[in-house]
């Protein structure tokens, strides 16, 4: 009689690599506090925010022919539906309060002397401003990695987990080029 349990919960892989085995991966360095990938490499389903045994994949295309899957545990994944979520509830919340502010001040303003104009402009203002904020916040904290550069068959990457980076062999591989810091952004104001 066989002891496995149809209707247990799904468990992670037992052959996904620990997080010890980073090293191992052909194709994956660490270049300081990036992450160096080549092309055609598979990143282990180790978690990059975590390094954590990881249950799903994140496709992400970050530069032309450059697409990646990016393993994520379960904390992660939760996280990333969790924010959208928040931010929509936030946006729908702020927009409401938007009308109804908006009509409430209105309504102040029929019997009265005085001019509500500028309460109105204020209070747009304002909610505009945290809409804006709230679409801006949860569009970053969902963001996993971040390309830094690309050079050749290589794909710099910022935002990995410093012990998954500490697993991994230094950059520049022996076999291939030198390392070469990013530039550094300009900004509009460096212009």
């Amino acid at each position: 009689m066989s002891t496995v349990n149809p209707y247990a919960s799904p468990h992670a892989t037992p052959d996904a690599a620990p997080p010890a085995a980073l090293g191992q991966v052909e194709g994956l360095w660490s270049d300081g506090p990036w992450l160096v990938v080549r092309r055609g490499a598979k990143l282990p389903d180790v978690c990059v925010k975590t390094n954590e045994v990881a249950i799903r994949r994140l496709r992400h295309d970050f530069a032309r022919g450059w697409s990646l899957g990016i393993p994520l545990s379960e904390q992660v994944s939760r996280r990333r539906l969790r924010i959208p979520l928040s931010v929509y509830a936030m946006v729908v919340i702020f927009v409401a309060a938007l009308i109804g502010g908006t009509v409430g001040l209105n309504f102040l303003d029929r019997g009265s002397d005085h001019d509500s104009g500028p309460w109105m402009a204020a209070w747009f203002i304002a909610l505009a401003a945290l809409v804006v904020a709230a679409v801006v916040i949860g569009w970053r904290a969902v963001r996993v990695l971040r390309m830094v550069k690309t050079e050749g068959d290589y794909l710099w990457l910022s935002g990995v987990n410093p012990s998954y980076l500490a697993a991994l062999p230094p950059w520049p591989p022996q076999d291939g080029p030198r390392s070469v810091p990013p530039a550094p952004i300009q900004h509009r104001s460096d212009l």
